[in-house]
């Protein structure tokens, strides 16, 4: 099932392709809403970082996906889920399941910990799903060109730049003090739908 709508800044956005403005517009919103921002490299390049529920780009955003015929609300939902289940809690991944915000589930998956490897390939299994399941999603993300794509959470240094969309560094790739595995990520998908 794919979404029918997505609520960017308190707005509700059709995305039947009769309904659906422009991407131009949903992006447009989103940098009102203060969740993405496009700053140039001293080399030119463009970064589109993003932060928070209201970026498509952001594993916090409405967009409900299904893998192995359970679906979740979110990206970040099917994380936490994992996250339980690959740690034989069961009862906590039920929980996950019929928690509604994306900020919930990690509360309820905390302490339960994958190596770097297995959280890698289990959000690029549910971006996939994301992406593949809801067009206008993967065209917003195919739309996004040549940008470095990157997650700027101050806070998470393995996900996300460790900068946010305010501070000077998020022109500086190359001094981020986090990883941008979510960006990354988002890159490698980008690719894999532009060549086909």
């Amino acid at each position: 099932m794919n979404v029918d709508h997505l609520i960017i800044n308190g707005q509700r956005f059709s995305t039947t392709a009769k309904d659906l403005r422009s991407l131009e517009l949903r992006y447009g919103e989103a940098v009102k809403a203060g969740c993405e921002k496009e700053v140039q490299t001293p080399e030119g390049q463009t970064v589109l970082g993003f932060y928070g529920k209201f970026s498509p780009l952001s594993n916090f955003a409405s967009a409900e996906l299904e893998v192995n015929g359970t679906k979740f609300p979110t990206v970040e939902h099917f994380y936490s889920y994992k996250k339980c289940d690959l740690n034989g809690k069961k009862d906590l991944a039920y929980c996950i399941l019929k928690t509604p915000q994306p900020v919930e589930t990690i509360a309820i998956s905390r302490g339960n910990v994958l190596d770097d490897d297995t959280r890698v390939e289990v959000v690029k299994t549910a971006l996939l799903a994301k992406f593949h399941q809801n067009p206008e999603l993967k065209e917003y993300l195919v739309k996004t060109g040549e940008k470095i794509l990157a997650e700027a959470n101050p806070h998470d240094n393995f996900w996300g730049t460790g900068c946010s969309l305010r501070s000077e560094l998020l022109s500086k790739p190359g001094h981020w003090p986090g990883q941008n595995k979510l960006g990354v990520l988002l890159m490698d998908l980008h690719a894999k739908f532009s060549n086909g």
